[in-house]
């Protein structure tokens, strides 16, 4: 049995961990954040470290979709991305196990050229349908990511609206805020460019999935899709917590076509719905804030 000094992970998943990484867990400490997750960083049998994700109850796929996300950012963005070491389940808990990423900060110590250049990268145009990947999840919430031939068509079905009727049935919803959405939508077709060509995106860019390592950004916890570049812009521009210049310095790499900033406030309704859906009302404010001037 692995002799774990933090025995909040319990004997059935620590008998798990031992026999998927193939030696004992000597120590265990949890990690600030994670409030979909727990996250630990757990010391190995000959000095080795990684990082443990849990989730107690969490739907089937759940971490499968995480490992294939960040496989496919590695491979067809070419940024830097954690090993999946291993993945399973015990005791009820389904467990995600990465390699540890040593000398890693926040996102706000990250060279702002070196971000702006593998964001770049990664949003490098992608022709084919928006979607096209195995759905996954945003946070603990499904995302359907069925193609669509359309941008805005899957914008609206696979992301909006989902959201919109499950705000309604949590008795978040109200008639202000359905016609509010709608004109947004009417909003965002208008201010599209002619031709949207889909790009790989991250799906959750805020500053907590991005680490900042000698080496270049790592990116970690992925939702990612095919679909307009510039919703991952307006997630980071939403949250902040990136260093100052990067935004010139993406542009001056994938220039960003007339209206960017009319359709960066519509792109951020996605993880404001999101979090209106997780935490309650006091995201509301900042929602009808967006939709106001569209009403």
């Amino acid at each position: 049995m692995s002799k774990v000094y933090n025995q909040d992970l319990g004997a059935d998943l620590c008998l798990a961990l031992e026999l998927a990484l193939g030696g004992p867990v000597l120590r265990a400490d949890r990690l600030p954040g994670g409030d979909t997750c727990c996250v630990w960083r757990l010391l190995c049998e000959g000095g080795r470290t990684v990082v443990l994700k849990t989730r107690a109850g969490a739907p089937p796929g759940f971490f499968e979709a995480e490992a294939a996300g960040l496989a496919l950012l590695a491979e067809r963005g070419g940024v830097r991305v954690p090993e999946v070491v291993a993945q399973g389940e015990a005791a009820g808990q389904s467990f995600l196990v990465l390699a540890y990423i040593p000398g890693a900060a926040s996102a706000a110590s990250l060279c702002a050229e070196r971000f702006a250049e593998a964001l770049a990268g990664l949003h490098a145009p992608a022709p084919g349908a928006s979607g096209r990947v195995a759905d996954n999840f945003i946070g603990p919430l499904p995302q359907d990511n069925a193609g669509a031939d359309s941008w805005l068509a899957f914008f609206a079905a696979r992301r909006m609206e989902p959201l919109r009727a499950r705000i309604w049935d949590a008795g978040l919803g109200d008639s202000a805020l359905d016609r509010g959405l709608s004109a947004a939508l009417r909003a965002l077709e208008k201010a599209l460019p002619r031709v949207v060509t889909p790009a790989l995106l991250h799906g959750d860019l805020w500053s907590g999935n991005v680490l900042a390592q000698a080496g270049g950004p790592v990116f970690i916890d992925p939702a990612v899709y095919f679909g307009h570049h510039e919703v991952d812009l307006a997630m980071i521009d939403l949250f902040g917590g990136f260093p100052a210049g990067f935004m010139a310095l993406y542009q001056a790499r994938r220039p960003l076509e007339a209206g960017h900033r009319q359709r960066r406030k519509l792109y951020q309704l996605y993880p404001l719905l999101v979090h209106l859906l997780r935490f309650g009302s006091t995201y509301r404010p900042a929602i009808d804030a967006i939709v106001r001037p569209y009403v």
